[in-house]
């Protein structure tokens, strides 16, 4: 970025693409920034070609942004991307918003769906064409058939853990990280101590994947049903792969902090702190698990 005269980059942190443009958030010590960059073909390098955020950005008074740290909240919705925020009433927070980012080349965050009749902190959210599921912090799924305009209450999740907590052993509900849907149908919630939730029905019920992992999962691609890509909470980057009824774990040290992953085309592409990283799937696959 310094040699094109742009702004320094931050540690990058979430990625989408869309229509072939890559869109990278990125975190600093007091705010975040967009990148936009071009996808090389193959092998050859993404390309950063456009800074659009903060220089020239602005909100609507009384709506503050509080993108959770990882920002797995964030999600794509026809070309907008969505950021869960909480809206200050009173002197406090009440009522979960979603925002998007308008124009790139004027980034303005602006309402795209509000509640303000409890406090809540939204999770997660995903969407498949029109319908989309939104994880609240006390595990509440809701759905919208409507492009996320208006939201229904779908399930409750709740997954024990024991702790000790001053001194004593109790029960307390796993923390949830991350939701993601891969069709309609089908879609995973993840949370701390290796927690893995799977839905077949489109989110109305849902069923421990038991994997024996102890990590903090904030993030997860499901190739099949026995073979696993997830991050954790802290950055570490784990491919998780069922043989003989048993999960086996790989972590791949090389990488600092892993901001997020997705794929593309074939490939994978990985968020490690400042660089980017294209690797084609099958073959990152076979050479950990020939």
């Amino acid at each position: 970025p310094d040699e094109q005269n742009l702004p320094y980059l931050c540690g990058l942190e979430k990625a989408f693409i869309h229509s072939g443009v890559l869109q990278m958030f990125a975190r600093c010590d007091h705010f975040r920034q967009l990148w936009i960059a071009t996808l090389g073909k193959n092998s050859s390098p993404a390309k950063i070609i456009h800074f659009v955020y903060p220089e020239n950005y602005s909100s609507p008074s009384g709506i503050l942004t509080m993108v959770p740290y990882p920002p797995t909240g964030l999600a794509k919705l026809k070309g907008r991307i969505l950021i869960p925020t909480v809206i200050p009433s009173g002197g406090g927070l009440s009522g979960a918003a979603l925002m998007y980012i308008g124009n790139p080349d004027d980034v303005k965050l602006q309402v795209h769906w509000k509640d303000e009749e409890e406090w809540r902190v939204i999770v997660g959210v995903d969407f498949i064409g029109d319908e989309g599921w939104m994880l609240l912090q006390d595990g509440t799924i809701k759905y919208s058939s409507d492009g996320g305009s208006n939201w229904k209450h779908l399930a409750k999740l709740s997954v024990n853990v024991r702790k000790i907590l001053y001194g004593e052993l109790v029960s307390v509900s796993k923390i949830l990280y991350g939701l993601k849907f891969r069709s309609s149908r089908q879609g995973e919630v993840t949370g701390e101590k290796g927690l893995i939730l799977t839905t077949l029905d489109g989110g109305k019920t849902w069923e421990e994947k038991k994997t024996n992992i102890d990590e903090y999962l904030v993030d997860i691609i499901v190739l099949n049903d026995d073979l696993i890509i997830t991050k954790s909470v802290f950055g570490g980057f784990f491919l998780i792969k069922k043989k003989n009824n048993e999960w086996k774990q790989v972590e791949f040290p090389d990488f600092d902090y892993v901001g997020d992953m997705l794929l593309h085309d074939g490939r994978l592409l990985i968020l490690d702190g400042k660089e980017l990283f294209w690797m084609r799937l099958d073959m990152f696959i076979n050479s950990i698990f020939p």
